[in-house]
């Protein structure tokens, strides 16, 4: 469980997915609101790559 736990606390600028998803959905300004989704889409697919290939070995 300490895997998954740290899988998804992984960050960006000392951000996590979920920190980045609150920001974007609160943002106003729609330059700021893409710059956060980014980095939402950014995690989410390192995320993926990392459980994609552990469930290969």
């Amino acid at each position: 469980m300490a895997f998954l736990d740290k899988l998804f606390k992984k960050k960006i600028e000392g951000k996590t997915v979920e920190e980045w998803y609150g920001l974007a959905t609160a943002e106003t300004d729609p330059e700021k609101k893409i710059e956060y989704f980014d980095k939402v889409l950014a995690l989410k697919s390192e995320i993926k790559l990392i459980m994609n290939k552990t469930s290969d070995e």
